[in-house]
């Protein structure tokens, strides 16, 4: 499925430091870069674009992958060839610097690259030319004083190269590093990103000392996990996944590290991820504190917290630094992946009219005041959290009646999506609840507000002709997304309109055995590959309502979606006519690993026959379902 040149998706591990990430193909190619920051302009991006991109290549006579691995549950990753002459490794890492760092405008990202000889002898070669726009410059009138160091510049930020034991060469913007290896022998290549130029930073002599400190780091963090389940290696790989997302300065998580990666091949619908969406932090929130990982569920809330204090409003998502996104741009003079136009910076349904966002951060608030990983007692009710409670309600209170683009962001029709009005129907009760434990008086609105929603949820959500809850008001359209509103507690998992969804989702949104979104809009009117998310909220719900077995059986189905190395796209087109699946969409996508962690959660509870008072708390099921029958 992949043309010449592009690399399948699937082909791809992420290394990162809690600031940025890179990702590596199997030939050992870096195709993703950006430095210092997630959304920084990029360093190498040749998955996006041949010519332009740049280029960090491996090469050697006869080179053949042979199998790859992260070192441990750490982001160190290890990638084993074959060459004519013999066998080696290289292991490629980014030092964590993890709050080491001041803004914006200041930013260290070393990558580091060990290569070493197995057997035999092999003759190794790296070629590097760093995105167009890098400049290569000479430095020192002494023609050997950068022989084993490249620079180049780029307005305000460098990349220097430095190489450990081999003479570096340049030729116009190329710069090749390469060394004949014997048996036991290695060398080293250090890679920094400096914004401005020439901060203090680690030297090439200090890559092996780099190295074991970087496994150590991923190592501590690791054993912090707590996850009593069948899925432990899967688990602990998502949550490292969810941690190199997180942009350790703020606590904002990033939905991806990439932009642009298409829905579906050849189409439009290619998006900037590189930034933190309010949607997906209940469900964010839900999984941290599922594994006892207090410390990053509660910098996500505060950054949460900072973003809208800051913002004084609720845009549907933010920059990593907590601020409303520039306007979406469309780079026409790039490729795209694989022909899929246009490459975007910046995503527009930061402007959308999102309803659903409303409930998922009075969910959050809820999370923060009754979860004990959560220190609530940093906040101030009556400074900090009633204010956003009132602003949000309010909100809810003036706009639920409006139709909006949806959890799906639609770039067409607004609707009044089922989806959203579940979510300002949580919002409203999840106000009304946090209102009365701490005193505080409860609007008239808002309880008039509420049984207005309710009533009309009550007569316009579900169909009995379709025996299903519906994708919005006045359409039969079915949508995925209400699965997930059993998983917030709206929807009882007994309820037997909650079991003929299922039963419909399974009939008409299933052609492959995988979840569909719907088929009607945007990019699914065109046939997009199945939602991961989606897939995995249909495990969670035949879990939920007693079929333990069958959403097991689907769960495991959902594993065999990712790479060999544990991570997952956003997307996945089935297989079909005997040729194999392929990802599709941003990688790795936080949110298909947000939701492999929490059915993992859900499976393990469920095996032992009960869920525990914590867990109903941090998954909203403490109401018991608020459409129980």
């Amino acid at each position: 499925m992949v043309k010449s040149g592009f690399k399948a998706i699937s082909d791809y591990g992420i290394i990162g430091n809690t600031r940025t990430a890179a990702l590596i193909n199997r030939e050992g190619g870096i195709d993703w870069c950006c430095a210092p920051n997630f959304d920084s302009p990029p360093c190498f991006y040749p998955m996006l674009d041949l010519k332009y991109g740049g280029y960090c290549l491996l090469e050697s006579a006869g080179l053949r992958p042979q199998g790859r691995r992260y070192v441990g549950e750490s982001a160190v990753l290890e990638n084993t060839f074959r060459c004519s002459g013999g066998r080696f490794t290289t292991t490629d890492f980014m030092p964590v610097i993890e709050d080491g760092f001041a803004g914006p405008e200041t930013g260290l990202v070393q990558i580091a690259r060990v290569v070493r000889c197995l057997e035999g002898e092999c003759s190794i070669r790296m070629r590097v030319s760093p995105a167009k726009g890098f400049v290569h410059r000479h430095h020192g009138s002494d023609p050997h004083a950068y022989r084993n160091k490249s620079r180049y510049e780029l307005s305000d930020r460098e990349l220097m190269l430095e190489a450990d034991g081999c003479r570096i060469s340049v030729r116009k913007r190329e710069t090749l590093i390469s060394r004949r290896l014997q048996s036991g022998e290695y060398f080293a290549v250090l890679m920094t990103f400096s914004q401005p130029p020439d901060l203090t930073r680690h030297g090439v002599e200090d890559v092996l000392w780099l190295e074991q400190r970087t496994i150590a780091y991923w190592k501590e963090w690791s054993q912090q996990i707590r996850y009593d389940g069948d899925y432990h290696d899967a688990v602990v790989r998502s949550a490292i996944t969810l941690k190199l997302c997180q942009f350790s300065s703020t606590g904002a998580i990033v939905a991806a590290p990439t932009t642009s990666l298409p829905e579906k091949i050849g189409s439009q619908f290619n998006w900037d991820y590189r930034f933190s969406w309010l949607r997906d932090s209940t469900f964010t929130l839900v999984a941290l504190l599922s594994l006892e990982l207090g410390d990053e569920a509660f910098r996500f809330f505060k950054f949460l917290h900072a973003a809208n204090q800051k913002l004084q409003g609720f845009p549907t998502l933010f920059t990593i630094f907590g601020e409303h996104p520039l306007s979406e741009l469309d780079l026409k003079h790039l490729s795209g992946y694989r022909n899929s136009k246009p490459v975007r910076v910046g995503n527009a349904a930061a402007d959308q009219l999102q309803l659903d966002i409303f409930g998922e951060l009075m969910h959050c608030i809820h999370l923060l005041l009754s979860h004990t990983q959560l220190d609530s007692t940093r906040f101030s009710f009556d400074g900090d959290l009633w204010p956003m409670i009132q602003d949000a309600v309010d909100t809810v209170c003036r706009k639920w009646k409006l139709p909006d683009k949806g959890i799906w962001e639609t770039r067409h029709h607004a609707r009044r999506f089922v989806y959203s009005q579940g979510m300002c129907w949580i919002a409203l009760e999840r106000g009304i609840d946090m209102a009365e434990r701490h005193g505080k008086k409860v609007p008239a609105h808002w309880r008039r507000a509420l049984e207005a929603l309710k009533k009309e949820f009550h007569a316009r959500s579900f169909s009995v002709t379709k025996r299903s809850y519906l994708q919005a008001y006045g359409y039969d359209d079915l949508d995925a997304s209400v699965l997930r509103l059993t998983l917030l507690g709206l929807l009882h998992p007994h309820d037997h309109r909650v079991g003929n969804t299922i039963a419909a989702i399974g009939r008409e949104l299933m052609p492959n055995g995988f979840v569909l979104r719907n088929k009607n809009l945007d990019g699914g009117a065109a046939g997009e590959g199945a939602f991961l998310p989606c897939s995995f909220w249909y495990a969670d719900n035949l879990v939920l309502s007693g079929k333990l077995q069958e959403g097991r059986k689907m769960f495991e189905r959902l594993l065999q979606c990712g790479n060999d190395l544990g991570l997952f796209s956003e997307e996945y087109n089935p297989p079909k006519n005997g040729k194999g699946g392929f990802m599709l969409g941003n990688f790795p996508q936080a949110f298909t690993h947000v939701a492999l962690i929490n059915s993992a959660v859900q499976l393990a509870i469920s095996a032992k026959g009960h869920v525990s008072e914590s867990h109903e708390i941090v998954r909203g099921r403490n109401h018991k379902g608020m459409l129980a029958s």
